[in-house]
């Protein structure tokens, strides 16, 4: 059976948490589009402030889980 090295395995993880930091900052991006075109008293005003909030909590995760990750590959 094959086993990945754990540097393999740390990389992996390193290229997956890029990608979710990326998209986080296209989604806070988008949200922030919304919110400029959107007059402040209609709902989608209000989704995109929601989906800005969840932009920030992803990229907030995504960027502990890639510092972890390289910290776990320098370590392996």
């Amino acid at each position: 059976m094959f086993i990945n090295h754990p540097k393999r395995v740390a990389q992996y993880k390193a290229i997956t948490f890029m990608v979710l930091l990326a998209c986080s900052i296209g989604i806070g991006l988008a949200g922030s589009f919304i919110m400029a075109t959107i007059h402040h008293a209609e709902i989608g005003f209000w989704l995109g402030l929601s989906i800005v909030f969840v932009a920030i909590f992803t990229f907030f995760w995504a960027m502990l889980g890639l510092v972890f990750s390289v910290i776990q590959y320098n370590n392996a």
